[in-house]
């Protein structure tokens, strides 16, 4: 996984999303991320639903999360990580290499413009930023 997505997980476990989603074949308040439907399998799509939930899905009873838009981005693209095949692996990543994925990924990026980090994952397909720079690890 991408230091980006290791931050979404974070953000998935500090968020509590696996209260209401609770993984595949298993029935919960909100539906199985592992089968999220191909036209809500994009970022411009999810940060929108994650920001005002009930505005994108009328009825919805899930929350507005509110963290910055890069963070929405990291979640997002864990999200879209997810399979029914990698899930459990993926949740079971430690806490540790996670608050390592996050300081290294996002903090950089909170130092541009929102109207720059938002969806740039969607427009270049590439991510801001595939790894942390190497001296950076040393």
């Amino acid at each position: 996984m991408t230091p980006e997505e290791l931050t979404g997980l974070a953000h998935f476990k500090k968020e509590g999303c696996m209260a209401c989603h609770p993984g595949a074949g298993q029935t919960g308040i909100g539906p199985d991320l592992t089968r999220t439907p191909a036209n809500h399998r994009n970022i411009t799509w999810m940060v929108p639903h994650f920001k005002n939930p009930p505005q994108v899905v009328p009825g919805s009873a899930m929350p507005p999360i509110d963290l910055p838009n890069a963070d929405l981005n990291a979640l997002s693209l864990f999200v879209l990580k997810l399979t029914p095949k990698n899930e459990q692996a993926l949740e079971a990543a430690p806490d540790f290499v996670l608050q390592g994925a996050n300081r290294f990924s996002i903090e950089p990026l909170r130092r541009l413009p929102s109207d720059q980090r938002l969806g740039l994952e969607a427009r270049s397909g590439a991510g801001w930023c595939r790894s942390a720079p190497r001296s950076r690890l040393a």
